[in-house]
């Protein structure tokens, strides 16, 4: 008898199919490598933030950042300038701020300048008067970029801008005068007339007129403009192989002749010139501190200092004025 067969059972293995591991461990290397991307990004971002730019603009990777301000930059020769003197002011020479004589300087700079540790002196090397926030208008020491601060002498006993010698010279320094530089000066001859300002129109540039005083503030001309009297202004090249010098207010005048003297590491120097004078103002031009042969060799004296000028003016009448200045 035919017999039905039974088909054994099959066995069914259930799978699941296999987690593809190196493509998702390649997605993670790719984060992460993306993620230290981003980080050295920020990083450069940052960094270039606080930095300081001449153009004020920098750009990394096509993202442009504007700086609104220059930071971290050491003011450079000029920045900071004498803009106005007031020399006779009304009542007490020494009074208390805002009254008694006063200093204004201009920062010619597109950054902000603390003249901390600064000093003013008069002609006098041991007349100083230091710049502290207690005598300025301010209260402070830092100048504003193409900003002015007044310092007062207030009280001071020592410095005076001795109105009554018939001038005075002015000079900023940017420490004592035995451990700093010469900044600025200014020297002016004659009587100022009391509770009258002498100033440079325009600020920090222009020639020294007598304007209505502006402690503080751009300077501005009254309607009449009294003439000041002539100035010299000596100027000594970074590499001490020159110096210039130039004398404003001299329209009056048809001549000069001037002596410049100067001490050197071995003997003193001494030169001597003249000039027709042509318009309101004489510059030296470069004066050589050395000798040179006619073939051209120069010979530059070393340890040069202690320049002084002495410009005798001559007037059309043959009268004769002279004026001095020292660097």
């Amino acid at each position: 008898m035919w017999k039905k067969r039974e088909t054994p059972p099959t066995l069914v293995v259930e799978t699941k199919p296999k987690r593809r591991k190196s493509a998702k461990r390649k997605t993670r290397k790719t984060l992460a490598v993306m993620l230290v991307a981003l980080a050295f990004l920020a990083a450069r971002v940052s960094f270039v933030t606080y930095a300081s730019f001449t153009s004020g603009q920098a750009t990394i990777t096509g993202v442009t950042l504007s700086t609104a301000a220059s930071f971290g930059s050491d003011p450079q020769s000029g920045d900071v300038v004498i803009n106005e003197i007031l020399p006779d002011p009304v009542g007490a020479d020494d009074a208390a701020k805002p009254n008694g004589e006063w200093i204004e300087l201009y920062n010619r700079s597109d950054s902000v300048v603390d003249v901390t540790g600064w000093y003013l002196y008069d002609a006098i090397d041991s007349h100083a008067l230091p710049i502290k926030g207690g005598r300025t208008n301010t209260g402070g020491t830092q100048i504003q970029a193409h900003g002015f601060l007044v310092v007062y002498r207030a009280g001071d006993s020592n410095f005076s801008l001795n109105q009554d010698a018939g001038g005075d010279t002015v000079r900023l320094y940017n420490g004592s005068i035995s451990t700093g530089n010469l900044i600025d000066s200014h020297t002016y001859i004659g009587p100022v007339p009391e509770g009258k300002s002498i100033a440079r129109i325009p600020d920090g540039t222009g020639p020294w007129v007598d304007p209505i005083p502006t402690p503080g503030e751009p300077n501005r001309l009254e309607s009449d403009v009294i003439p000041v009297s002539p100035s010299a202004q000596l100027t000594l090249s970074a590499d001490q192989k020159h110096i210039s010098f130039v004398v404003d207010h001299v329209g009056n005048f048809k001549s000069l002749s001037y002596q410049l003297s100067y001490d050197t590491s071995t003997v003193p120097q001494g030169v001597f010139g003249k000039a027709d004078i042509i318009g309101d103002s004489y510059s030296s031009g470069d004066i050589l501190l050395g000798t040179c042969s006619t073939g051209g060799t120069c010979v530059f004296h070393q340890g040069v200092k202690n320049f002084n000028l002495e410009v005798n003016l001559i007037d059309s009448l043959n009268q004769t004025i002279t004026i001095k200045t020292s660097l």
